[in-house]
């Protein structure tokens, strides 16, 4: 009976089994189901309102935490939701994250269950079920990173406790969120920052003490995100000062801050900006009195004013101005003093550079071969992408309007996002000797419509071209071995592609969404293809698919498999007799023809 039920039919039985039924019952109910893409529910269900003993059948009978993919995982609204989280108290903070959903029952107060209504259980009986499934996360795919920052995020601090006895640690992964960045986590640390502005001040320092000591002591990350929640708390010079040494200062937007400061007319702010050093430089110093002047913040700009009067030598700033003026009047163009006005580089263990950050506000950017007597071999990651490290809002915006890159021959390396969201960027140059492309390097780069890669490329990393809406030509060098995820994925204008012989594995989401793609031919060779690599390729008329190809993977969803091809209706396989692709295509109803002789 239950391998006619659909997903959801099972899904439906299975949380009206626990309302209705029985622990035994429901346990017995779970197991004859089979396999259960969406158990989390139910789950949540039993650990905020029917006891340890409903789950303790639930898990040993099969149900999981796991929300698994689905083709229609945009109209569920569990797709990303954590039933974990049902056994905290649901306060204003938790309720915020993007993992719970306070319109579903399951998280209120209240269930309705058999014509009564349920209660949440007293604390000692639900910390005893998080005990239960600590012990057996692995089991019920219970994501530890979440219950533990959750159990922090509330500042709960029993369940901090249980999770310390348990040695439940953060992922690599996760404390890289929150130390260093991690864009694979983007989603996470949003909730996370989010969450923040939600907390009292007491409760914020608990948060981030609390935070740090699972981090093994390491600064958190600071981010613009965290800069508007400290925004809002400017009139607490404690709070403040609480940020400055708890978040990385070498992360914070100084100038940013401190027109923060002057705006909201933090004055007790500003001695602390002295002790830490950020007024030290006159020119900046100078530039704040100025910006205080222009926004009217006369107490600001008194205090400002009163710490030139106090620090400043000004024999020697006019000495140095001077020298300074002289030194740009005798410069070349080419010169370290003006590159730096327009460049934020590093010098390598070669010494040769690596170009940081750009200051300039053509919307033509041609790098330098050399600054001084040093040569330019690289870009960092996110140099001249307008979503980079450490951009000021002008420059931003310039990169934002960037039209064309010319790089010099001497690059050898360009960093992970290097142009990632350069919208308008048509027309960008690779030099030969660059051996990968790698992660988001293209990302969002929505007006370039052809890429020419030198042979030197190798390696081509996941999302690299992703979403280039109107990329319609690019050359994939000889001795590319993999194409990873999502590299062509939503580049809706790309027609033609050429796989080099080479490539033994394309992966998952590769060519997803390419729109206008009519034929594909996989060389003999490739040995793997991943889970959609061709989803959505609504126009794809003819794939060639070798008996080289040995694995084929899908992706689960609540109707059953969904195919390499899901959304491209128009698709005909071709194949040789008695391949894995022929079986493939048998297997799941994709129309298949044998290759002409």
């Amino acid at each position: 009976m239950a391998e006619k039920l659909t997903q959801e039919q099972k899904k439906e039985t299975l949380e009206d089994a626990v309302m209705r039924k029985s622990a035994a019952e429901a346990g017995e109910i779970c197991k004859s189901l089979g396999r259960i893409h969406f158990s989390a529910r139910a789950l949540g269900i039993a650990c905020r309102f029917k006891g340890i003993d409903y789950v303790k059948a639930l898990v040993e009978n099969g149900a999981d935490f796991a929300n698994r993919y689905s083709k229609v995982h945009t109209d569920l609204y569990y797709w990303r939701t954590d039933f974990a989280a049902t056994l905290f108290d649901i306060n204003e903070v938790l309720s915020k994250s993007n993992s719970v959903h306070e319109k579903d029952d399951v998280f209120g107060d209240v269930f309705s269950a058999n014509g009564e209504n349920l209660k949440v259980l007293p604390r000692g009986e639900r910390l005893k079920i998080a005990e239960y499934l600590l012990d057996n996360a692995e089991k019920c795919l219970l994501n530890t990173d979440n219950f533990l920052m959750n159990s922090i995020l509330v500042n709960d601090r029993e369940f901090i406790d249980l999770c310390r006895e348990k040695g439940v640690k953060f992922s690599e992964e996760y404390a890289a969120m929150l130390t260093i960045g991690n864009k694979k986590l983007t989603i996470e640390w949003s909730d996370f920052s989010n969450r923040l502005f939600d907390l009292s001040s007491e409760d914020f320092y608990a948060v981030i003490t609390n935070l740090r000591q699972e981090c093994n002591g390491e600064l958190i990350l600071f981010t613009d995100i965290v800069r508007i929640m400290l925004k809002s708390h400017l009139d607490n010079v404690d709070f403040f000062r609480f940020v400055l040494d708890n978040f990385n200062r070498a992360k914070m937007n100084q100038k940013a801050i401190v027109e923060d400061i002057i705006e909201k007319e933090a004055l007790p702010c500003l001695p602390i900006v002295e002790e830490i050093g950020w007024l030290r430089m006159p020119r900046k110093r100078d530039e704040y009195i100025k910006y205080a002047s222009d926004e009217g913040k006369t107490e600001c700009t008194a205090w400002l004013m009163d710490f030139k009067n106090r620090t400043a030598d000004f024999a020697a700033e006019r000495e140095k101005a001077e020298k300074k003026m002289q030194r740009e009047i005798n410069a070349a163009p080419d010169s370290v003093t003006e590159m730096k006005k327009i460049w934020s580089f590093k010098k390598q263990e070669d010494d040769t550079l690596i170009i940081t950050n750009y200051k300039g506000k053509s919307t033509e950017i041609t790098v330098p071969e050399k600054i001084g007597k040093n040569t330019v071999t690289a870009l960092a990651e996110g140099a001249l992408s307008q979503n980079g490290p450490r951009k000021t809002r002008e420059v931003s915006d310039v990169l934002k309007n960037v039209t064309k890159i010319t790089l010099p021959s001497t690059i050898k390396s360009i960093g992970e996002g290097a142009f990632e969201f350069d919208y308008n960027l048509q027309e960008v140059n690779i030099p030969d000797g660059v051996d990968e492309i790698k992660n988001i390097t293209f990302l969002h780069c929505r007006t370039i419509k052809s890429i020419s890669l030198p042979e030197s490329v190798k390696k081509i990393g996941n999302a690299a071209f992703s979403q280039c809406y109107k990329l319609e030509q690019i050359n994939l060098p000889q001795g590319l071995t993999e194409i990873d995820d999502s590299v062509f994925n939503g580049c809706k204008s790309l027609e033609t592609i050429e796989i080099p012989d080479s490539v033994t594995k394309i992966e998952r989401n590769a060519f997803q969404d390419c729109h206008k793609l009519r034929e594909i031919v996989i060389p003999n060779g490739v040995e793997e293809i991943g889970i959609m690599a061709f989803g959505h390729c609504k126009n794809l008329q003819t794939i060639v698919i070798p008996p080289s190809v040995r694995t084929i993977k899908n992706a689960t969803g609540i109707e059953g498999p969904i195919t390499i091809f899901s959304n491209a209706p128009n698709v005909t396989a071709i194949v040789e007799p008695k391949s894995y692709a022929e079986k493939y295509c048998e297997k799941h109803n994709i129309p298949y023809k044998y290759a002409a002789i």
